[in-house]
């Protein structure tokens, strides 16, 4: 019993969530740590299983903690949590009922063969239905991907006496406790013939696992799905080398030594030839970056056709050493229309042998690879004139072909010539128009120096001493927030508009100003003076306001509806905590005045109690982030910004009301250059005076709101202003808001 309470005590949050989703499906998923395809056909399921209205619980064996974390997935939200063992996943979900198990991955678990029992005996007793997904081969042999670290040599199935080998020389049997290759694929036999369905994602897959497992009847073949690609058109070359792409990361696995022996042989023949890694390269110093090799480093799948484009690729290399089950990049090239070879190895192979600008190489060895792609290009007329020339097999018609061609291309390159030319004279324009700028700016800025200055004199003069002095003595003798400092300044009032005050004046609000005297709310009867007598004769146009009024419950608010984007453009955060009214007329005056621009709104909300509770209910479309605790105003900020979808983040105080067409010369501004990092608006006061154009920051480090107080109108607030910002190391690194989402 001791023991149970502390789990109860320990798990408390995700025990008292389950016994709120006791009647909803619920899929258990086993998976690893290690990314790759397996955890892209996770993140690409679990929105359809959660549309489907199942809860989800996928469990990861944390490798390098040696613990497990299970993330708990409901419709509305997700968390995780680290278990201590497996046992701690047993109590949790004792009394639940499972209604499928789902196998993803279990590379690097330990204790493998008693997961699998554990996993069995689950299926038996909470009836689910059990499928195992063929992402590797770890159900044929410990080395998943068929493919021995010591030498990196592919063991084919069927053969075993490399599997043998292999077994032995990486020590398995000890890691595993497990004596041969036999023992274990009789183990794993067991748990296949239990599952209600093998999964695998190419005929491929299923031919090995059918050759190693023929009494295997659950096997199936349901390809991946992969994101549509618009097919890309190049016009012209934009190099003059021969471009062999490689796509996704670069391991031993995926040929990283058949790549470094074709990249020697360019070395060596010094090769019109160029290897481009869109990608990154495990352990870069193997091979060395230079004219010969490129690498491109991380890209997001929809940005692939214009690197493609960028780079000038000519055709891809796929050099993977082992069977892929399913390989994402080969779909990408190909739903591309790029010409692409790989070995004949796996799932990539059966794709390329089918398509029309496919090629399967003979051979892992360099200079076959070499012989063969190049081969490849010439048929394919990608091969550059350089390399055709120097080519021993080609005929005297081909050679004068080959001249011609150089003639067009040099009349080609005198046309380019000739608009670059062109192109260097709108510059040079553009260059004087800009100094221009600059010298007008450096103008602005002595300006302002001489402005600093002038206040420097004021501060050291006898006048301003004695003004200090007599600033002191009157709050001396009438204290801040004190009632005698608000007479006095009721008195100061009436004196410099008599006539304003008189007209103001009325019975109502004399009553209202001697209740403030009287209950001790200087501070708020102060303000209400400044809103009512003003505090200037500004003359400003006051900005359109929506009303905004209190209500007590949520459906005396009308419903509100925010237009949905797929992919949005900016993300607008409001962080709220209570004061419902003041963000629905946020929200109301977003919808109402921001044009055409995609956006999403995405309510931060640092644990209200009031009506901010069932926003959700009330407007629809708005994304809600809920903390579990109070996080206070800058990390309730930051803590949304991680759920933002858009190329830029904005953030929007809930008191504030948006003008018209107030976001798309936002939006146009940050994009008129990529060094521009952060842009900001004026804000301006209900009764039309400017709160601020932009903030001042004193050499002294005091800081004041431009403009304050003044005519939003007036010229030198209505033109933008660059602004430089410096940061000391360690403090801040400002190119991660400029290289990642960019701030508005």
């Amino acid at each position: 019993m001791g023991v149970t309470r502390e789990l109860d005590s320990k798990y408390s949050v995700i025990i008292e969530k389950l016994g709120e989703n006791t009647s909803k499906s619920s899929i258990l998923v086993f998976a690893h740590d290690m990314g790759g395809g397996a955890d892209m056909y996770l993140d690409a399921q679990c929105p359809i299983w959660l549309g489907q209205g199942n809860t989800i619980f996928i469990l990861r064996y944390l490798s390098t903690s040696g613990r497990y974390c299970l993330r708990c997935m409901f419709s509305e939200e997700s968390f995780e949590l680290e278990l201590a063992d497996w046992s701690d996943l047993e109590y949790l979900l004792r009394d639940r009922k499972i209604d499928q198990i789902i196998v993803n991955e279990l590379v690097t678990y330990p204790a493998l063969f008693t997961c699998l029992s554990d996993i069995l005996a689950w299926k038996q007793e909470k009836g689910s239905r059990l499928t195992m997904l063929i992402h590797d081969y770890l159900a044929v042999s410990p080395s998943y991907n068929l493919v021995s670290p010591q030498d990196w040599l592919y063991a084919r199935e069927g053969n075993s006496f490399h599997c043998d080998r292999f077994y032995e020389q990486d020590g398995w049997a000890e890691q595993y406790d497990c004596p041969s290759i036999e023992a274990w694929r009789q183990r794993w036999e067991q748990f296949l013939l239990d599952c209600d369905e093998v999964r695998c994602f190419s005929e491929d897959s299923r031919r090995i696992m059918s050759g190693i497992y023929p009494a295997l009847q659950t096997l199936t073949v349901v390809p991946h799905a992969v994101s549509p690609l618009p097919e890309v058109h190049r016009e012209r070359k934009t190099t003059a080398t021969l471009n062999i792409g490689l796509l996704g990361t670069l391991t031993p696995q995926k040929g990283r030594e058949l790549v470094r022996g074709v990249w020697e042989l360019l070395e060596r023949e010094n090769r019109n030839i160029k290897i481009i890694l869109i990608g990154c390269l495990i352990e870069e110093k193997t091979i060395p970056v230079d004219e010969h090799f490129e690498i491109t480093g991380r890209y997001r799948v929809d940005d692939l056709p214009q690197l493609v484009l960028k780079k000038d690729i000519d055709l891809f290399l796929m050099p993977s050493i082992w069977p892929e089950t399913f390989s994402y990049t080969t779909e990408e090239v190909i739903k591309m229309g790029l010409p692409i070879a790989c070995l004949d190895l796996g799932a990539p192979a059966e794709r390329v042998r089918s398509y029309e600008k496919g090629l399967i190489l003979s051979s892992a060895e360099p200079r076959t690879v070499l012989r063969e792609l190049c081969t490849f290009a010439r048929k394919l007329h990608l091969l550059p004139v350089e390399e055709r020339m120097n080519d021993p097999t080609g005929t005297p018609a081909e050679r004068e072909a080959l001249i011609s061609e150089l003639r067009a291309r040099n009349e080609q390159l005198w046309e380019i010539e000739r608009d670059l030319r062109q192109e260097l004279a709108k510059q040079r324009a553009r260059n004087a128009e800009l100094e221009q700028t600059v010298r007008n700016k450096e103008g602005h800025i002595e300006l302002l120096l001489e402005s600093d200055r002038e206040l420097e004199r004021i501060h050291a003069s006898t006048f301003w001493k004695l003004l200090s002095l007599w600033r002191r003595f009157l709050d001396t003798l009438f204290p801040r927030s004190s009632r005698r400092r608000l007479l006095m300044k009721l008195g100061k009032k009436f004196l410099r508009h008599p006539i304003r005050f008189l007209k103001k004046l009325d019975i109502r609000r004399v009553r209202t100003f001697c209740a403030g005297l009287r209950s001790g709310s200087i501070a708020t009867t102060s303000e209400q003076l400044d809103n009512c007598l003003g505090g200037s004769d500004l003359k400003a146009e006051k900005p359109e306001l929506l009303e905004r009024v209190q209500r007590e419950r949520s459906e005396d608010y009308p419903p509100l509806r925010v237009p949905g984007s797929g992919d949005p453009l900016v993300s607008i955060i409001i962080p709220v905590y209570n004061e419902f009214a003041y963000t629905y007329t946020c929200i109301q005056s977003v919808v109402k005045n921001s044009g055409q621009t995609p956006y999403e709104i995405i309510v931060a909300d640092d644990c209200s109690n009031d009506l901010t509770k069932s926003l959700g209910e009330i407007i629809e479309g708005v994304r809600i982030v809920r903390n579990e605790t109070n996080l206070r105003f800058l990390k309730n900020c930051n803590r949304a910004a991680e759920y933002a979808k858009g190329k830029y983040i904005l953030f929007l105080n809930n008191d504030t009301q948006v003008q018209k067409d107030w976001l798309a010369p936002l939006v146009k501004l940050i994009e008129s250059a990529d060094d521009i990092g952060m842009v900001g608006s004026k804000l301006v006061y209900p009764d039309g005076r400017l709160q601020e154009a932009g903030g001042i920051v004193w050499k002294d480090g005091s800081a004041w709101n431009y403009g304050h107080g003044s005519d939003p109108s007036l010229p030198q607030f209505n033109y933008v202003k660059e602004v430089r910002l410096h940061f000391r190391r360690g403090d801040h690194d400002p190119a991660r808001a400029v290289g990642g989402a960019r701030r508005l």
